[in-house]
């Protein structure tokens, strides 16, 4: 047997080794996307301008044209490049607009080309012809998306094979945890605090009255007499609490708890019929949130981020419009990080709520458990729906662990998806725990494709309520054959031995074209870097030298391996994912 030698070279369009085709309806569809980007951008800046015209002042997020791209698709340079760009650009941004009177609430991100200010009918004007103003979205605040359930989801049995969500830690985006509770007692691992305060509107509620902060302590809940405050803790107990009679769906994971919202003392924010004081979350703290879960992946196993807030209706996907937390998420997504999202509460039956909209999210809807009179496996009237919802979990009257003054031992049952959305999050874990190397769509394909499926009565749609064993046990078969683009489904896939061309028609990429290998090559597609894409690979018999054009990120390379006569065998052999 020959020993293994590998080489790495870049390679792009047209060199030797193999070129892509590409076809005159892709360039066609493309000018009519850009030209429909326009439009929509107009229509939201004149929606603004009038609002601010009749309200006064908004607080938006501006998103700045900097050729963004996640970070996880980057090499280190490139990433510290892009992040110069950003910096550069959000300064020149507000040398432009804010030279001479200052912004002093303004917010810029670290990793994604967004800044926040407050600007009146005037300055949103002045941005429309802006061709570095890319896309703007208002800092609106969302509210919160209001021990029998993790028997419905088949946990248990996940945690008698030993898959509890060990090693791995879950990001709780909400109203902080109290880490000091019985059923979380020693599972917080990181905390932060992103709350603003916004003359006449909100005030912070970080410890010391600062608007972030990365502390021991950041993290904590806000004060629990306040409507909303208990709602963090209530969902970490749900993802990771560890009782003796009772336990979270993956019981064995660690929490990072970041407290994202602000207190509001108004009847008109709060809303008609609800508690004052309460407290809502802006966009831009929810950013910034995301963005410190994407600072610690570097240093700590993140399954996923949970997200039980939102508010709208969308009755699409709304990447467009939530431009923001849609690059926040796909920073995320691109270091193999899920964002689970509650679709909401207001009984659509067409329509979810954002963030939940966002296409790289995963939107989570409310079943009943069985519990306190709610029938199990069916979809609760109050849990938005629509076509592209993700997933089904247990909601209603679940019984977790809340924050409540002078006690560590409360515990209450809460409905909302809300509630469902952190059963989702805490499968996460246990499937990570389960094949660490998993890439999002491979998790979600095992989730959605293992799931029972419930019909909702009021639209007809179905969809499936999550089974975390059954999820586990088929995350551990092999994977997803010939699935050239990552979205975990069986791609067309086909060689033509005259030209040596493969021809890949893929679920969600759509067409491409390479040519690769010459006469006499045998085909070998594996994924061979673990990244959840098959790569095109040839065996070359008279020479022993395997290549392999890698999906992600389009290098090319070289294994000897074998000798003249052997048969390619490409498998996992050490379940390693590769």
């Amino acid at each position: 047997m020959k020993r293994i030698t590998v080489t790495v070279a870049i390679f792009i369009v047209a060199v030797a080794a193999g070129h892509f085709l590409a076809t005159r309806q892709k360039a066609q569809n493309a000018q009519t996307a850009v030209q429909a980007d326009d439009s929509a951008r107009e229509a939201i800046f004149a929606r603004f301008v009038s609002k601010a015209e009749t309200a006064g002042p908004l607080r938006v997020i501006v998103g700045l044209d900097t050729g963004f791209a996640p970070v996880g698709t980057l090499s280190r340079d490139e990433a510290s490049k892009q992040r110069n760009r950003i910096k550069t650009a959000q300064k020149n941004f507000l040398s432009r607009y804010f030279a001479q009177r200052g912004s002093d609430d303004s917010i810029l991100f670290e990793t994604i080309p967004f800044v926040v200010i407050t600007a009146d009918a005037e300055l949103l004007r002045r941005m429309i012809d802006d061709g570095q103003v890319k896309t703007i979205e208002e800092d609106v605040a969302d509210s919160p998306d209001l021990a029998e359930s993790t028997q419905v989801v088949n946990a248990p049995a996940a945690w008698s094979s030993g898959y509890t969500g060990a090693n791995w830690a879950v990001a709780i985006i909400d109203s902080g945890v109290m880490k000091t509770h019985s059923f979380l007692t020693g599972k917080v691992v990181s905390e932060a605090c992103y709350s603003q305060t916004v003359s006449g509107t909100a005030t912070t509620v970080c410890p010391g009255g600062v608007s972030q902060s990365t502390d021991v302590g950041s993290g904590v809940n806000c004060d629990p007499a306040v409507a909303g405050c208990p709602h963090g803790t209530h969902v970490a107990g749900i993802v990771a609490g560890n009782g003796a009679t009772s336990s979270g769906v993956a019981k064995g994971a660690n929490i990072i708890a970041i407290q994202v919202f602000s207190r509001f003392d108004n009847a008109t924010s709060c809303g008609t019929g609800n508690p004052v004081p309460c407290v809502l979350s802006y966009v831009s703290d929810q950013v910034r949130g995301l963005e410190r879960v994407l600072a610690l992946s570097s240093t700590m196993n993140i399954a996923s981020v949970n997200m039980s807030l939102g508010s709208g209706q969308n009755m699409g996907y709304c990447d467009a419009t939530q431009a923001a937390r849609k690059a926040a998420i796909d920073n995320l997504r691109s270091v193999n990080i899920a964002t689970i999202i509650a679709s909401g509460n207001n009984g659509y039956t067409n329509a979810i709520s954002a963030p939940a909209c966002i296409s790289t999210a995963f939107s989570v809807g409310s079943t009943g458990d069985g519990s306190s009179g709610a029938t199990t496996d069916v979809v609760v009237s109050s849990s938005n729906s629509a076509s592209f919802l993700d997933f089904l979990a247990p909601g209603r009257w679940i019984n977790s662990s809340v924050a409540a003054v002078g006690s560590t031992t409360t515990f209450e049952n809460y409905s909302g998806t809300s509630m469902a959305t952190p059963h989702v999050a805490g499968a996460w874990a246990v499937l990570k725990q389960r094949k660490p190397n998993a890439s999002v769509a491979q998790i979600a394909n095992a989730l959605r494709s293992t799931g029972l499926g419930v019909t909702d009565a009021r639209n007809g749609i179905v969809k499936p309520r999550i089974n975390v064993a059954n999820a586990v046990t088929r995350l551990g078969q092999a994977g997803t054959f010939f699935d050239n683009d990552g979205d975990a489904r069986s791609d067309l896939s086909v060689r033509r031995p005259s030209d040596n061309i493969w021809y890949l028609l893929q679920s969600t990429a759509g067409f491409t074209g390479i040519t690769w290998g010459v006469v006499g090559d045998r085909m070998a597609p594996a994924d061979y870097d673990g990244d959840g894409r098959t790569d095109v690979a040839v065996f070359r018999p008279s020479t022993g030298q395997w290549f392999v054009v890698n999906s992600s990120n389009l290098t090319f390379t070289t294994y000897s391996w074998g000798q003249d006569g052997d048969l390619p065998v490409p498998t996992d052999r050490d379940n390693d994912g590769r």
